[in-house]
């Protein structure tokens, strides 16, 4: 296909995805230099927002913990869902059952799974399974008003979700896989551990990239778990941006401030995606 016909068949999809994409986005910029109330009109501040936010110790406190968010869930979902696809791999009987059940926590919708979750946590309700086993082991912990106790029920709760999705993809990878270097590494001696090292991981290097990727993505969006199960607490360490942005914007009333989370928010994403871009464009090329 010639590149003038690739246009014209690609450009009102272009168009509709630009307007749908970058009128919001100018829109976003546009309110973020002004000082917005609910029920007034727009007063012209500059670059006030972003100075009031980077001077804000709430604003630092939600990026420490977006920052540490996305690290944590990043790092287990490639190792958790890498693993369940290494062990479904070699699965005959069942696959389909042990399939289905890895699939449950994606059709849960991420509001109920989070108020599940933080319910087995919890003491108060009377139905903290969780919290009562552990308790029975000596090991009383503090998981809502505890700072790293309530990090690390995120990253839980975070990793039961999603982890699946990229074991989905990372299995459907290795069924795909030719059998013989892995034949040939068995019959020079290699073991399970080092046919995966050497031969398996080196052939998913751009996968575990795009996951990674995905996830980062994802991370920088959470709002609902937090809602549903800290909301933000204790004293504001499990504050994400988003969350904080939704508390400044829709609590607070003030849109200017909370457009400016929202600059500042994409400008760190677009950051981080560049290593992935410029690598999934180097394969592209075939550099």
């Amino acid at each position: 296909m010639k590149r003038r016909e690739f246009l014209a068949y690609t450009a009102p999809a272009l168009v509709l995805m630009g307007v749908l994409m970058l009128v919001p986005l100018l829109f976003t910029v546009y309110m973020s230099l002004n000082e917005i109330d609910y029920g007034s009109a727009f007063v012209f501040n500059g670059l006030g927002n972003y100075a009031e936010l980077l001077d804000s110790p709430e604003f630092w406190k939600s990026v420490t913990f977006t920052l540490i968010y996305t690290v944590g869930t990043t790092v287990l979902k490639i190792t958790v869902g890498f693993a369940l696809a290494l062990a479904l791999n070699h699965v005959v009987r069942a696959r389909s059952f042990f399939l289905g059940m890895l699939l449950v926590p994606l059709i849960v919708p991420p509001v109920v799974g989070a108020l599940i979750f933080g319910w087995m946590l919890r003491e108060d309700l009377g139905v903290g399974l969780y919290s009562y086993l552990l308790s029975g082991l000596g090991l009383d912990v503090g998981w809502f008003s505890e700072v790293w106790p309530a990090r690390i029920m995120l990253l839980v709760q975070n990793t039961w979700q999603d982890a699946a999705f990229g074991a989905l993809i990372f299995l459907a990878v290795l069924q795909a896989m030719p059998k013989e270097p892995l034949e040939a590494a068995l019959v020079d001696g290699a073991s399970w551990v080092q046919r995966v090292r050497h031969v398996v991981i080196p052939g998913l290097t751009g996968l575990f990239g795009f996951v990674a990727m995905m996830s980062v993505m994802d991370a920088f969006r959470i709002f609902d778990n937090i809602a549903v199960i800290t909301q933000g607490n204790p004293a504001g360490e499990t504050t994400s941006l988003m969350f904080l942005n939704y508390k400044i914007a829709f609590e607070q009333g003030r849109l200017g401030m909370g457009s400016a989370i929202s600059v500042v928010t994409v400008l760190v994403i677009a950051l981080l995606m560049i290593p992935f871009l410029r690598r999934t464009r180097r394969q592209f090329r075939g550099e």
